[in-house]
């Protein structure tokens, strides 16, 4: 897929820093990048205040995935748009 196929965003805890075991990390990884697709899933900050997500297609997430990765995150998250269609590079 060609770069203008790609679509970065992230995902914020609505209450502040991100606390998520490395067990729930692993499966937050695999079910973003199986099932947005996504080419890359990591956390941004120390400590982490949200998930960064550049994906395939599509600008959003799908609301069942989206509540699946909500429950392994233990919060409630915000899809923030960051770079349209063009992502920066990272």
């Amino acid at each position: 897929m060609a770069a203008s196929d790609l679509f970065e965003f992230d995902l914020v805890s609505a209450g502040g820093a991100l606390r998520i075991t490395d067990v729930a990390w692993t499966k937050i990884q695999f079910h973003l990048s199986e099932f947005q697709p996504a080419k890359s899933v990591r956390l941004i900050g120390d400590p982490p205040s949200a998930i960064r997500v550049l994906a395939f297609g599509g600008t959003e997430v799908a609301p069942g995935l989206l509540a699946k990765i909500e429950e392994l995150a233990g919060t409630s998250l915000q899809l923030i748009p960051r770079g349209g269609l063009n992502p920066r590079p990272t």
